[in-house]
């Protein structure tokens, strides 16, 4: 089995608010359904690298929006255990509903 890696919040930034820290995550997500776009061709444009490349793109775009997310949860106070707890939480929701 492969090492898992969790998001590490970042500490050491700008965003002070509730409002910064959206408007954080908004501009990676805008980011993500841009790179989400060209792979998959939704806006009629092609994507110049190749699949694989696109791919790498779009999962460390991901990656940078739950970072965000991540961030924001820790400066409010919502620790790793917290965050461990509510993902096990929704991980069997998900179950129970059948959605894996």
């Amino acid at each position: 089995m492969t090492e898992k890696i969790l998001p590490i919040p970042c500490t050491k930034v700008e965003e002070k608010t509730v409002k910064d820290w959206f408007q954080k995550i908004n501009e990676e997500m805008d980011e993500l359904k841009e790179a989400v776009w060209e792979t998959f061709d939704m806006r009629g444009e092609a994507c110049q690298k190749t699949t694989a490349e696109c791919l790498e793109i779009i999962a460390e775009e991901a990656a940078d929006t739950i970072t965000a997310i991540t961030s924001m949860l820790e400066a409010m106070g919502i620790g790793e255990d917290m965050r461990q707890a509510a993902q096990r939480q929704v991980n069997e929701k998900n179950k129970e509903c059948g959605r894996f």
